[in-house]
């Protein structure tokens, strides 16, 4: 019960439950400290740490985990340094915390002196090379991976498309193919964004086809990237198919389309499907608002936009730097 309230989000009846344990182990203890912990609070996982009569290597992981995932690396590393034991959880857990935040070199040292690496290990490696801009090294690191899974793959075709190597994503892609393994939806999210930078819109207009053999079409995520990638292509008319026949839609959908048609001045519509958005009772975000202003600026539509600002002070959003310069 602790485990579940605690992946619901709910702390209250976590710790309520917890409380009224009339017996504890350190099962029960490790629960309610990863409850506070996936949460981002980390005072009270500390506290609830520091209070358990027992630990084992679940604990200190749990504590090691909740400071890297919310960027504290050295509180991660004290932790670390100061485990009675640790296994390769705790190890990929501070090679995380390196690697996510910037610490590239620290990474690098500790990568080298796991006393075992799993796949999680390399994949983490990879990401950060690619996080610093390096995909040169990260794919010199996937070369080198004795056995790979669809992670590893979407790892590295996104450290090629984070900077700016589409093809070389989109050859990493076929590769992938070759080898059997099949895509999931976040290479195809990827995948899809490498053709928006290259405007390919024969490889993206493939990889759709791609998209629907494996039944990710009707993906929300995926639906917006193949929106995003056909209007970066300037294909205006797929890209509003594919947003008309997608069984779901949120805000980011609607902007995306919206940014379609901005982007190859269609202002007119966008503001058109602006209303048919507000109709829907979704509500626009700041980038909703920033790309309909972009079409106000480039239709010359005093009145629009009038109404537009007026949205935005409703909103909230008025004290928004990007927002304000629009």
């Amino acid at each position: 019960l602790v485990n579940m309230y605690g992946k619901c989000g709910n702390l209250d009846a976590a710790r309520s439950v917890f409380d009224e344990m009339l017996q504890r182990n350190v099962v029960s203890w490790n629960a309610m400290i990863t409850a506070y912990a996936q949460n981002g609070f980390l005072d009270e996982a500390k506290n609830v740490f520091d209070e358990a009569p027992q630990r084992d290597v679940v604990s200190w992981n749990g504590m090691l985990a909740a400071y890297a995932q919310n960027g504290y690396v050295e509180a991660a590393r004290t932790t670390f340094d100061n485990m009675p034991q640790r296994n390769l959880v705790s190890w990929n857990a501070m090679l995380a915390a390196y690697a996510q935040h910037g610490h590239l070199d620290d990474a690098r040292s500790l990568f080298h002196k796991m006393p075992q690496r799993n796949v999680v290990s390399w994949n983490t490696m990879i990401s950060g090379y690619g996080q610093k801009g390096n995909p040169e090294g990260a794919r010199a690191l996937f070369d080198k991976m004795s056995q790979r899974g669809v992670v590893s793959w979407n790892t590295m075709i996104a450290a090629y498309t984070q900077n700016g190597q589409g093809r070389e994503a989109l050859e990493l892609f076929h590769q992938m193919q070759l080898d059997g393994v099949n895509p999931s939806k976040i290479t195809f999210i990827s995948i899809l964004d490498a053709c928006s930078c290259l405007a390919a819109l024969a490889q993206g207009k493939q990889i759709h086809a791609n998209v629907v053999d494996t039944g990710f079409e009707s993906d929300v995520v995926v639906g917006t990237a193949l929106v995003n990638m056909y209007g970066k292509c300037g294909s205006l008319n797929d890209a509003r198919s594919v947003f008309d026949k997608m069984p779901q839609r949120d805000i980011v959908s609607w902007t995306a389309m919206m940014g379609a048609y901005v982007q190859n001045g269609r202002g007119k519509e966008t503001l058109e499907l602006f209303e048919n958005m507000l109709l829907e009772c979704l509500l626009p975000d700041k980038v909703t608002f920033i790309t309909v202003l972009d079409a106000c600026a480039n239709l010359a539509s005093l009145i629009e936009g009038k109404e537009c600002h007026a949205n935005i002070v409703k909103s909230g959003f008025e004290s928004d730097i990007v927002v304000g310069n629009a």
